[in-house]
């Protein structure tokens, strides 16, 4: 996956979007009229309050540009045209993903909100590492507050999403572990990536321990008080729970069940398979069991997920 940075990027860039078309398996639910996407100007960069103390590197020669300016410890930020002229503001973190593509994701989402695009690795653990200590996302969050007062005065920080794909769900992982950290976030979104430890290698049965921070967030997503959504391939790892099973884990915990399905797209690859949910606590399964499956989630996050959290957001 050459198109997945592995460090930490920050810049600023003014948000818009076109309308996508939303799969025909996502779970039906009260489409509010869509309001007009913002409009687009042109990228603004801006330097990076403190970089990560392991990328704060001198970089080679030949390196590529974006790579570069990775590990000078940077973010990417999306802001909406008018959010200087807003009392508050909404905020999506997303972990894990090519700058470009997400990007290009958000411009063509109608979240009406402020995107963060955040880079640490290629596998779960730097996301892990970067949140274990008590506090840090607090403290991650006052940086965010502080790039917004620059950027957005006078807008304050409303409500909050965690996104992320593949191994960013980390991230997600150890914020949730530290149970204050509960009421600041309104949604969770992970796209092909949550991963647990087996509780039984040849029945592949799901060790509890690995989710329960997650369980916590879904009791909370089926009682309607929180959105948690799941979409995910059919890639089966070895050693681990795969996607699947603990995105099935997570429904059962709350009593519900999948159901079969049979959908083309969002992306021409991919196909729905099953899906399932219970009050905001949502999963779309796609078949696909490759690399090229994996990437497709990244694509199309906008369908698959970015949808949920507008329509809740624009409630």
């Amino acid at each position: 996956m050459n198109n997945i940075l592995s460090a930490l990027v920050m810049s600023v860039v003014l948000l818009g979007g076109s309308e996508q078309t939303q799969p025909s398996g996502l779970p039906p639910q009260d489409t509010p009229p869509r309001a007009p996407a913002p409009t687009l100007l042109p990228p603004v960069a801006v330097q990076a309050s403190a970089a990560l103390p392991w990328l704060n590197q001198s970089t080679e020669r030949g390196v590529l540009a974006d790579a570069a300016e990775a590990r000078e410890g940077r973010k990417l930020y999306l802001l909406p045209q008018d959010c200087s002229e807003r009392s508050d503001v909404d905020v999506v973190i997303h972990f894990h993903g090519s700058p470009k593509t997400m990007t290009k994701a958000f411009r063509s989402s109608h979240l009406d909100a402020v995107a963060v695009i955040v880079n640490l690795g290629a596998l779960s653990g730097p996301y892990e590492h970067h949140f274990e200590q008590r506090g840090s996302f607090v403290n991650f969050l006052a940086g965010i507050d502080k790039d917004l007062a620059k950027h957005c005065p006078g807008a304050k920080r409303r409500r909050l999403a965690i996104s992320s794909w593949s191994g960013g769900y980390g991230a997600a992982y150890r914020i949730l572990v530290e149970e204050s950290n509960l009421q600041l976030i309104d949604a969770i979104l992970l796209s092909d990536g949550l991963h647990s430890a087996m509780a039984n290698k040849f029945t592949r049965e799901v060790k509890p321990d690995g989710l329960a921070p997650f369980e916590r967030f879904a009791a909370l997503a089926a009682r309607g008080e929180k959105l948690f959504a799941m979409a995910h391939s059919s890639i089966v790892p070895p050693g681990y729970s795969s996607t699947t099973e603990t995105a099935t884990y997570l429904l059962e915990s709350q009593g519900a069940k999948r159901v079969e399905a049979d959908a083309q797209g969002p992306r021409e690859s991919m196909h729905l398979t099953s899906k399932g949910s219970v009050g905001s606590l949502t999963v779309l399964g796609f078949e696909g069991n490759d690399t090229h499956a994996h990437c497709d989630h990244l694509y199309a996050i906008n369908d698959t997920l970015f949808t949920q959290l507008e329509r809740r957001w624009a409630n």
